[in-house]
């Protein structure tokens, strides 16, 4: 099977330098997959605070088909969050926690 990745230009610069407390990215939309075989990553595209080209989504291509990506298609979406930065304490060990069957994650299912 026919594997392509590509990266889509999408339209917007950003200007200046974020501010330490905040973080930008570029995530990809659920609804970009169209049709077997596209999509995006399930990854985020962190933006440097000092990027300063034109921003870009990464699209994947899994079948044998062409796809084209037209102008005002809606494949990503940019996001600005505020970075909480808690005081973190050293401890020597935890508390004890109660535990299910199953090992990490399991949902006990």
């Amino acid at each position: 099977q026919l594997e392509q990745k590509g990266n889509v230009e999408l339209g917007i610069q950003k200007e200046g330098s974020w501010p330490s407390s905040r973080l930008g990215a570029v995530s990809s939309l659920d609804s970009t997959r169209r049709g077997p075989g596209l999509l995006t990553p399930r990854a985020t595209r962190v933006i440097d605070a000092d990027y300063h080209n034109e921003l870009c989504a990464v699209l994947f291509n899994h079948s044998e088909a062409d796809f084209t990506v037209k102008l005002g298609d809606c494949i990503a979406q940019m996001i600005v969050q505020v970075i909480a930065t808690p005081e973190v304490t050293e401890v020597e060990g935890l508390n004890a926690t109660a535990r299910r069957e199953g090992g990490f994650v399991s949902n006990g299912v």
